[in-house]
């Protein structure tokens, strides 16, 4: 199985989670207290989903921010007025504890039980005679054995010491197509795809939820039908008083939609990097120097200066001699002095205005000969974008054939 992050965004196919005695709800989501509705925002919901999905592990601050906040700039209070939100709504468990717990210095944690993938070996633990034995693994009664085969949402059944299929739900007969008597006293190994039958990763699964009581993880499985779905599962082992093995417990939950959706996420993210790339080497190659800005505020929300974020080679050696002197600089202590016109206050009209600047400028870096540039400035996103071409020997060439020379860095 290859594994998973456990902390995730509240599935929207899963529909129901408990949370001690409330149950949190995908569609729509919000968190219940019986019939009734807590008032929390969609932010708050997102920030209690995405830690209850963590199963009791720690999440860290960072990680909620990337997952609710989707890595906006956000100040650190908005996630503490969550939490804050969350527990005055929620209130305390019956040991005076919070639901969420702060772990000093990591993040937060769920402290209340969840319904999750354990439930089903819950379940059996909780039966009216608290018997664990053989005929009752193979044979649910009463409410438990309704329960259990009334749940459309996921495949959950039951395999013996084997792997095989001893019992069969609703939801696994909608997810896997097969009825249950198309299954029942088969192994489970029929869900997987060949190849990986043949690496016995069913066997492993089995011998881990043995061994370390469950066995949890993701990958393709199969229907009826010949068609593959995404699986998230859960297998666990089921022992009796004794401590002896009787059968395994599991849970299926179809994450195809969400599979897809991570595997555009990381075609498109290789893409914007091979495009990234291109553009920086198409940059560092250009004859011109390539200046990249971002616009820096006040307080009054006026432009105060620009910050350099990018310059390639060629703007390195034109611009200024010691090349980080420059970077993350600002450019109201880079460029004035240095032009025959305020470059920087032309760069506050673009950032204003959107209107273009082209002009033929002269500029000279401490040492070096003055030289003659052609410099464009256009507005983008959150700052500006400055050209800049040498067009000294292009003028001296046109000159050519006449007497000139160079007089206080200009040619005359």
């Amino acid at each position: 199985m290859s594994s998973t992050p456990k902390a995730m965004l509240h599935d929207a196919r899963t529909p129901v989670q408990a949370i001690g005695r409330y149950s949190l709800h995908s569609f729509p989501l919000c968190l219940k207290d019986g019939p009734r509705v807590l008032a929390l925002s969609r932010r708050q919901l997102d920030v209690l989903a995405f830690i209850a999905r963590a199963e009791g592990d720690v999440v860290s601050k960072s990680a909620i921010f990337e997952a609710v906040w989707h890595g906006a700039f956000v100040e650190q209070g908005n996630l503490t007025q969550s939490i804050y939100m969350i527990r005055k709504a929620m209130g305390k468990l019956p040991d005076g504890s919070e639901f969420i717990q702060t772990v000093s210095g990591h993040g937060y944690r769920l402290a209340a039980a969840l319904q999750n993938p354990e439930v089903v070996q819950s379940f059996v633990e909780m039966a009216p005679s608290r018997v664990c034995d053989r005929d009752r693994l193979h044979s649910q009664e009463g409410r438990f054995h309704l329960m259990v085969e009334s749940i459309g949402s996921y495949a959950l059944y039951m395999l013996d010491c084997r792997g095989q299929v001893r019992s069969w739900n609703l939801g696994a007969e909608r997810m896997k197509g097969y009825a249950a008597s198309e299954v029942l006293a088969r192994h489970f190994s029929m869900f997987y795809l060949p190849e990986d039958v043949a690496k016995r990763i069913p066997d492993r699964e089995m011998w881990e939820a043995a061994e370390c009581g469950r066995c949890t993880g993701e990958n393709w499985h199969l229907k009826k039908d010949g068609g593959r779905f995404w699986a998230r599962c859960e297998i666990s082992g089921m022992r009796g008083p004794d401590g002896k093995l009787l059968g395994f417990a599991r849970i299926v939950f179809d994450a195809t939609a969400e599979k897809t959706q991570a595997d555009k996420a990381l075609c498109m993210g290789a893409l914007w990097k091979r495009e990234r790339d291109r553009l920086h080497a198409a940059a560092e190659s250009s004859m011109d120097a390539l200046l990249i800005c971002e616009t820096v505020f006040d307080g009054k929300d006026e432009i105060d200066d620009f910050i350099f974020t990018y310059l390639n080679s060629n703007a390195k050696k034109l611009v200024i001699s010691h090349s980080e002197s420059i970077a993350e600089s600002r450019m109201s202590q880079c460029f004035r002095g240095n032009w025959d016109v305020d470059l920087f206050a032309e760069c506050k009209r673009v950032a204003l205005t959107n209107h273009p600047f082209i002009a033929r400028c002269s500029f000279q870096a401490h040492d070096v000969p003055c030289r003659w540039l052609r410099v464009q400035v256009v507005r983008i996103e959150n700052g500006v974008l400055i050209t800049a071409s040498d067009i000294t020997e292009r003028d001296l060439f046109e000159l050519g054939g006449m007497d000139c020379v160079w007089v206080g860095g200009n040619v005359v």
